[in-house]
């Protein structure tokens, strides 16, 4: 039988077991926040923080973007305070009134560029009856660009200046990416808000072109990955080379001539990326190829050229990622080139 002193202790014990799982619990299910500018990470604010004042830690004279976990994208034009909750870190104001619900984090200064561009940009140009590529390489972070252009001078892209730094939405994976630049909205609008969605609640770029009863043609890879509105030319990797972007390459020269809106998805980037890192050879290599693609099929195309992505990439202990609030994931390149230069 067991003694008294037995019995306390294996009822502290069992006690301390469950208050360190709930907080363990606690800790698994709060939901972080972070600061960060367009060329860097400030902060984290955890649960055990006390809140804290915006103005104290970032220029409020400058622009100031706030995202929330749900695809919020608000100006901030307000001082306040970063306020952790019983799940995550809410805004409230100064005055103590609750703004924002659970806030994945506060840009500073973000570009003037957005992902969101590629909606209106191409809309602009079709008004004005030019013709409009948009090619998008999945998973293209600025600071990739920054080092392809420094250390890769025979680049096709590199020969380009007017490459502009450009704000992803949050969550910064393709579902969400993909449907910022083709309906111009931000996910807590369009309702993309992350991997688990595909239906947009608003009308995409294809879908208004399409009124104007303009040639469109969507090339993908071997899936869909939202539903634009309209049909995609699906590729598969038919020559078993471990990418389908050759066949997205071959596909979009067949329809070149005769479109007046082709819009072209390059996945292999992203995927090089989650395997070998943001600067792996062989992630290095997979960007060459695409680089190659975007020089023929821009020496065959009169009209405006697009060239951006869906979101960034951060390096991990085993390769690459993406999804969180950090620059490296929200930064990406935006470019606007003209058809027919080599």
């Amino acid at each position: 039988m067991c003694s008294r002193k037995n019995l306390i202790l294996l009822t502290v014990f069992i006690m301390l077991f469950f208050i360190i799982g709930c907080v363990n619990e606690k800790d698994l299910t709060f939901k972080s926040a972070a600061l960060i500018t367009s060329n860097e990470n400030l902060s984290t604010i955890n649960a055990s923080d006390d809140e804290l004042l915006i103005s104290n830690v970032i220029d409020l004279s400058n622009k100031n973007i706030l995202m929330t976990y749900d695809g919020g994208y608000y100006d901030l034009e307000m001082d306040g305070f970063l306020v952790p909750s019983s799940s995550g870190i809410d805004f409230k104001n100064e005055t103590g009134k609750e703004i924002y619900e659970n806030v994945v984090g506060i840009i500073n200064d973000p570009p003037k560029r957005s992902i969101m561009d590629v909606y209106h940009e191409s809309k602009t140009f079709i008004n004005r009856n030019e013709k409009v590529m948009v090619i998008y390489i999945d998973g293209w972070a600025w600071h990739q660009y920054e080092y392809l252009k420094a250390n890769y001078q025979e680049l096709y892209l590199s020969k380009f200046d007017n490459f502009e730094k450009a704000l992803a939405v949050y969550k910064p994976v393709t579902n969400s990416g993909y449907a910022a630049m083709v309906t111009g909205q931000p996910p807590y609008k369009n309702g993309i808000i992350n991997r688990n969605y595909r239906e947009p609640k608003v009308e995409t770029i294809f879908q208004v072109i399409e009124k104007k009863n303009k040639e469109i043609v969507l090339i993908e890879g071997n899936s869909n990955v939202i539903n634009t509105g309209i049909d995609p030319i699906l590729n598969l990797d038919i020559n078993e080379n471990g990418s389908n972007d050759d066949e997205v390459f071959k596909s979009a020269m067949k329809h070149i001539d005769s479109s007046d809106y082709l819009f072209l998805h390059f996945h292999g980037f992203d995927d090089a990326g989650h395997s070998y890192g943001p600067y792996g050879s062989k992630t290095m290599d997979k960007f060459f190829e695409i680089d190659h693609y975007i020089e023929e099929l821009s020496s065959q195309w009169e009209g405006k050229i697009i060239v951006t992505t869906d979101h960034g990439m951060h390096a991990t202990e085993n390769g690459g990622s993406h999804g969180d609030f950090r620059y490296e994931d929200l930064i990406v390149p935006f470019g606007i080139l003209e058809g027919g230069q080599n």
